[in-house]
Parts: C-alpha cells; sequence; structure tokens
C-alpha cells in the first residue's frame, strides 16, 4: 500500500556531497532563512536535498549531471541522511554509495529510531510517495532556484494542472495526446517520408517491375529462339571437324610409327657408340677438355723451355767472351785492392850524395886555408868562410829541388797511366762477373724448367696411356686426346638426336596403323570450320549469357502474377492509410479545438492567482497576469491596456513575475494535505528591498501552512524577519 499524502516537514539533512562533508543543516516547522556567502554550499544542500527525495539519475552523462558535479571534494563516497516528519510520523531516509556506477544507489527508510523500514516506500518512489508529487512537478513548482525561476511545459505538471481545471483525470495531458496524434499523422505522411509516400514508390516500383517483366519475357523468348538456331549450327560444324580429327588421328598414326623407328634406329646407334667408348675405357668429355688444356699448357712450358735453353746459351757465350777479355789485361789477375795499394806509395825524396858532400869538404879546406894565410886579417876569413858555405847551401838547396820536380813528374804521369788501365781492369772485371752471374741464372732456370716439364708431362701420358697405351710424347697425347674428343662429341651427339627422338615420339599421340583408317576430309577446311565455330560459340555464350543475365533480372523482379498480386494489395493498403491520415487529421484538429477551449480555462486560473501575489509584490503597479499553454508568462499595469512580455521587463521584474507565477502553481498543483515544503535558492537575489520585503511578507503568510527553507547569500532577509524566521548561518 502507498503512503497516504500528508504534511510533510524537514527536520535535518546531513551530508557528504560535493563540498559537504559529513555536515549537518537542522531546520525548523515554517520558514527557514540559511544564509552563506557564495561559494558556501546553499545550491549544494538544495541540490542535495531535491537528489534525497527523489534519487540520483545515472543516466545524465558529461561533468554537469549531478553524480560527477557533486562528487565529494575529498574522495569520500557520496551519502546523505534525511529526518522528515511526515504528519505525526518521523522517517529516517539514507542514501549511500555502495558502487561507483550508482551513486548513492544504497537505500533505506525507516521509522526514525527504529532499524523498520517503512512499507511501500522505495528509493524511486520516495518522493513521489511523500511528497504526493513526481520530480518534474517538483522541480517547476516548489523547487525554486534564481535561474530557474520561469517555468518549461512538461507533460506531468500539464496532467496535474488539466486535472484541476477539467476532470480530475491527471492521465490526461494534451502534449502528450497531440504528439502521439502527431506521430501517427507523420507516420503516414511527413513531407516525402512515411508510410504514404513509401508506399506511393512502392506501388510505382510495382508498376516499373510489371512492365519491366512483361518485356523481358518477350525478349527472352527471341533470344532463346536465336540460341536454338545458333546450337543446330554448332552440331554441323562439330560433325565435320570430327571428319578432319579421323584424318589427322590416322596422319598421327603415321607419323608415330615413323618417330618410333628413328628413335629405335638413333638409340642403337647411340648404343653402339657407348659401348665403344667404355670398352676403351675413353674419359668423359669434361675430363678430355682438362687433358687438351694440359696439352696446351705443356706446349707453352715446351717452348718457354726452348726459349729459356736459347737465353742460357746466349748467356753463356756472352760470359765466355767476358772472361777472356778480362784475362788478357796487363794487370790480370791482380785485385783491384792491390793495384789501389800500389798507386797511393808516396815518391821518394832526394838523398845528400857523397860528391856534394867531397866538394863541401874542399870547399871548406880551401876557405880554411885562405884563413890562416891571411892570419894578419883573420876577420876577412871568418867572412870568406861563411860565404863559401853560404854559397854551397844554396846551391845544394837548388840542386834538391831540382831533382825532386823531375822524379815527382815522372811518378805522377805513372799514377795517372795506372790510373787509367785500373778503371778499364776494372769494367772488364766486373763485365765479366755480371755475365757469369746471368749464365748461372738462366741455367738454374732452364734446369727448374725441365723438371717441372718433364713431371706434368709424364703425369698426362701416364693417364692418357689408360685409353690410348702406345702415347709417348707431347704430339702424341695430343693426338690421342683430339681423337677421344671427337668420339666423345659423336656419343654425345648421338645421344641428344635419340633423346630428341624419344621426346618427339612421346609427344605424339600413341596411334597404331590398324586402330584408325583414311578418311576423306571435307570441302571446308579445318581453320575455316575452326572458326566458324569460335564465331558459334562466341554467338551461343553471348546469347546464354543475355539469357542468363536476364533470368537473373526476371529472378529479381519475380513472378509477373505475384507482382500484380502485391500491387493490387498496395492499391488497397494506400486507400486505407489516406482514409486512416485524414481521420487523424479530423482528431487533431479536434483535439486543438479541445486544447483552446482548455487553455483559455487553464490560463485564467493560473493568471489570476499569479496576478494577486505579483500585484502585492509591486504595491499594486501591476494588476493582470497572462500565461500560454507553454508558461510563457506577460503582465498588464494597472494604468495601461497593453500586455507586457517578460522579456520585456528588468531581469528583477521579470524574477517577481515567474515568481508570482511560480507560488500560483504551487498553490495550484501541491496537494493540500502534503503540504509540500518549498525550496528558494538566492531566488530574490534581483529583487529590490521593497519588493524583497513585499515577498518575504507573502513567504511568512506562505509558511503557516508549509515549510520553507530560503538559502540567501544576503542578510538583508534576515535583519528584515528578525523573530519571524529561523535565522541559520551556514
Amino acid at each position: 500500500m502507498m503512503q497516504e499524502v500528508t504534511s510533510v516537514q524537514i527536520k535535518s539533512m546531513n551530508a557528504t556531497f560535493g563540498r559537504l562533508h559529513q555536515q549537518t543543516l537542522t531546520l525548523q516547522p515554517g520558514l527557514n532563512v540559511i544564509y552563506a556567502p557564495n561559494e558556501s554550499g546553499k545550491s549544494t544542500w538544495a541540490a542535495f536535498l531535491r537528489n534525497m527525495l527523489y534519487g540520483m539519475s545515472t543516466k545524465s552523462r558529461g561533468i554537469l549531471a549531478d553524480k560527477n558535479r557533486f562528487a565529494p571534494w575529498d574522495g569520500s563516497p557520496m551519502q546523505g541522511r534525511m529526518e522528515l516528519l511526515v504528519g505525526d510520523t518521523s522517517y529516517t531516509i539514507t542514501r549511500a554509495t555502495a558502487r561507483t556506477a550508482a551513486p548513492m544507489g544504497d537505500f533505506r527508510c525507516v521509522y526514525t529510531g527504529t532499524a523498520t523500514p517503512v512499507p511501500g516506500i522505495t528509493a524511486q518512489n520516495l518522493g513521489d510517495t511523500v511528497l504526493g508529487i513526481p520530480r518534474e512537478v517538483f522541480e517547476r513548482s516548489a523547487f525554486i532556484r534564481q535561474s530557474g525561476l520561469s517555468v518549461d511545459q512538461d507533460p506531468e505538471l500539464e496532467r496535474r494542472i488539466a486535472a484541476l481545471i477539467s476532470t480530475g483525470d491527471e492521465d490526461t495531458s494534451f502534449s502528450e495526446a497531440y504528439d502521439r496524434l502527431k506521430k501517427q499523422l507523420n507516420a503516414r505522411r511527413h513531407n516525402k517520408s512515411g508510410q504514404i509516400p513509401q508506399l506511393e514508390q512502392k506501388i510505382q516500383s510495382f508498376e516499373r517491375q510489371i512492365s519491366a517483366l512483361r518485356e523481358f519475357y518477350g525478349q527472352r523468348d527471341e533470344w532463346e529462339a536465336c540460341l536454338a538456331a545458333e546450337q543446330t549450327r554448332r552440331l554441323m560444324i562439330t560433325e565435320q571437324l570430327s571428319q578432319w580429327e579421323r584424318q589427322e588421328k590416322y596422319a598421327a598414326a603415321r607419323a608415330y610409327a615413323a618417330a618410333k623407328a628413328q628413335a629405335e634406329r638413333l638409340r642403337d646407334e647411340a648404343n653402339v657408340l657407348l659401348t665403344a667408348s667404355q670398352r676403351d675405357n675413353l674419359p668423359s668429355p669434361e675430363i678430355l677438355e682438362q687433358y687438351a688444356g694440359q696439352i696446351q699448357a705443356l706446349s707453352s712450358a715446351a717452348t718457354t723451355l726452348e726459349n729459356a735453353r736459347q737465353e742460357a746459351l746466349h748467356d753463356t757465350t756472352a760470359a765466355e767472351k767476358a772472361a777472356v777479355a778480362y784475362k788478357a789485361s796487363p794487370l790480370y789477375p791482380q785485385s783491384i785492392e792491390q793495384l789501389q795499394s800500389q798507386m797511393n806509395q808516396d815518391i821518394p825524396k832526394v838523398t845528400f850524395s857523397l860528391s856534394f858532400f867531397l866538394l863541401s869538404l874542399f870547399c871548406a879546406g880551401a876557405a880554411a886555408a885562405l884563413s890562416y894565410l891571411a892570419v894578419h886579417q883573420p876577420i876577412w876569413s871568418v867572412i870568406i868562410f861563411v860565404i863559401v858555405l853560404g854559397g854551397m847551401q844554396i846551391f845544394r838547396s837548388i840542386s834538391d829541388k831540382r831533382k825532386s820536380g823531375k822524379l815527382a813528374a815522372g811518378r805522377q804521369a805513372e799514377r795517372d797511366s795506372l790510373s787509367r788501365e785500373m778503371e778499364r781492369y776494372g769494367a772488364l772485371m766486373q763485365a765479366s762477373q755480371e755475365a757469369a752471374h746471368r749464365a748461372g741464372q738462366s741455367q738454374a732456370m732452364v734446369s727448374g724448367l725441365e723438371r717441372s716439364y718433364l713431371t706434368a708431362l709424364q703425369s698426362l701420358l701416364e693417364k692418357i696411356r689408360h685409353f690410348q697405351p702406345t702415347v709417348l710424347d707431347l704430339s702424341g697425347a695430343q693426338i690421342a686426346t683430339t681423337e677421344a674428343k671427337r668420339r666423345a662429341a659423336a656419343l654425345v651427339k648421338a645421344q641428344l638426336l635419340a633423346s630428341e627422338a624419344e621426346y618427339r615420339l612421346q609427344t605424339l599421340p600413341q596411334v597404331l596403323d590398324n586402330a584408325v583408317t583414311p578418311v576423306e576430309p571435307p570441302a571446308v577446311s579445318r581453320e575455316q570450320l575452326q572458326r566458324e565455330l569460335t564465331e558459334t560459340d562466341d554467338s551461343i555464350g553471348l546469347l546464354q549469357r543475355q539469357l542468363d543475365t536476364l533470368t537473373g533480372q526476371l529472378r529479381s523482379l519475380g513472378e509477373l502474377s505475384e507482382a500484380e498480386s502485391q500491387l493490387q494489395r498496395c492499391r488497397e493498403e494506400l486507400s486505407q492509410l489516406e482514409s486512416e491520415y485524414s481521420a487523424v487529421s479530423t482528431a487533431m484538429e479536434a483535439l486543438d479545438a479541445a486544447n483552446l477551449t482548455l487553455q483559455n480555462r487553464f490560463s485564467p486560473a493560473v493568471g489570476k492567482k499569479a496576478a494577486a501575489i505579483f500585484s502585492t509584490l509591486t504595491a499594486g503597479r501591476y494588476t493582470s497576469v497572462l500565461l500560454n499553454r507553454d508558461f510563457s508568462a506577460a503582465a498588464e499595469a494597472a494604468a495601461d491596456p497593453i500586455s507586457r512580455d517578460s522579456q520585456l521587463l528588468s531581469q528583477g521584474a521579470c524574477d517577481q513575475l515567474y515568481f508570482a507565477v511560480r507560488m500560483a502553481i504551487c498553490d495550484l498543483v501541491l496537494p493540500e494535505d502534503a503540504r509540500v515544503p518549498l525550496i528558494l535558492d538566492d531566488a530574490l537575489t534581483n529583487f529590490d528591498d521593497i519588493r524583497l520585503r513585499a515577498a518575504l511578507d507573502w513567504l511568512c503568510g506562505e509558511a503557516e501552512k508549509r515549510q520553507i527553507l530560503l538559502f540567501t547569500c544576503q542578510k538583508r532577509e534576515g535583519d528584515y524577519l528578525g523573530s519571524r524566521a529561523s535565522l541559520i548561518t551556514l
């Protein structure tokens, strides 16, 4: 059983919600003025209250969705607790977060002070049950925010107002009924879409299909006749070609027999050559090529050896001639060192001769005799003696220098002659030595080449004697190798011819002579018949493809009788839809007329209540409020018969107009017994002081019937109300 609607009072709230963390707000009956500066959590408390009553929507997405916008700042799980006084009974409601994907999804509603659940109340129906109105009506009536004073249209609110001013049936909503009829109308025809245009297109499609089917059937009959004629012609051509095939088979049999005989003959010739080759131990062609290369290399080596021998003979002759010239020299066999020592001996000095000594003694005796005879002049004796001795010495020096010059000149001439002879002698010696060295090197080279040549020749002859034992020298080896190569080439050629003949035999059809008989060929050549067959096959293939395509088109188009039947059904369905379209249009016109009548009753009822409140707020300046079906409002001044749309009013006057409309709607749509609390979040911010006091006075009167929570960022409300309201500072 659902809880009966009765008066409701919010006693306290505890929230971990957005910036709030385990904060508690205790409320009193009547008017509660809750003051806090901006950014202090007033709107958060209001949003928390709404989510505690109606739960948090998890379908909303984006950063402004409540589950994201009010996620606790400290990272704690979102949760809350609320105590309500419903009639005389106190309820405790808790909502906690058990899963991140379902914030505040863990719900409990118990009688306060107990663990006993309140029957009939769930997380989804708490607000509807306790307040007696759904979430949409609550948000458009009793839940008022500064930016949300205006009222937008909603089917729930529309049904409740319609029930109040008409039959009392809250299941009726003009907008929903009109939308349903409009959907029905659009489903049948909306511009170029809808059932009727689609059906018309379908009818046109069937008509085109039927026309195409009739055309295709006629074309198919024509192509089938052409195909039958081409197939008959093909049979005639293939019969003539079969005659050519029998004739060619006979010719092939003859050719096969000839090829077989030739293959056998060539095979026998190759076998004879192979047997002779095996008997004579002939090497393979590859080895014979190696022998030929070795023979060529030995021929080159023989030529090189002969050239080396000639060069060695020449060097030996030159060495003998150089030795004869060397030995014919007058200086032979002295060495250059001996001759050099002999040439470097000094020229002998001139010695004192005996004759010169005796002459000196004589002169000295003569001088002494003179001195002795001239005693009476002794000084002159001494002078004469000195002069004689000096003359003798001068004579000696001149004589020695003359002799030394002659000896030195003769000795230098001898040395120059010896030096020239030594140069010739040294050149002959060096030439003889170099010629002897070259002759020795040439002889050594000849010896090495002879050994290498004889070794290679002997090795080659031993190999060749395996198939030609009589070979003795290089010339015989060359003749034997050439002959062996000729025989090997003849064998290879014979084997190749035999293989080719065998391959030709295998490629020919194996037809025996007695299996076929000669047949007279047709008058038309085989090539002409083949061309005609190709043309006929192409024609048949083209006709067959065309028929296949046509058959596929016919299959895709369906049977003609079925298409005609479907066309008839579509026409009948179109007639039915056009009748329904006309009926729905008539129903919408009737509903629109009924709505106009209901609106004429709805707007004055709400407008009258709103006008009384708006007049009180504006001290009688505005006396009339006009409302449209979408809740857009206009006001008329007392002395001005022209109504002013809300968009033409100042922001403050516009807020006051919609505040009056909100209060009028609350008075009309909120259950009287439930006395649903009013929540105003900075709703009076744009009111000037005079109109604020008038609004507060009106709220004081309303607070006698229901609890009111007025959140404000200004202190003027509390200053004016004083003890008439419960003042709470966050």
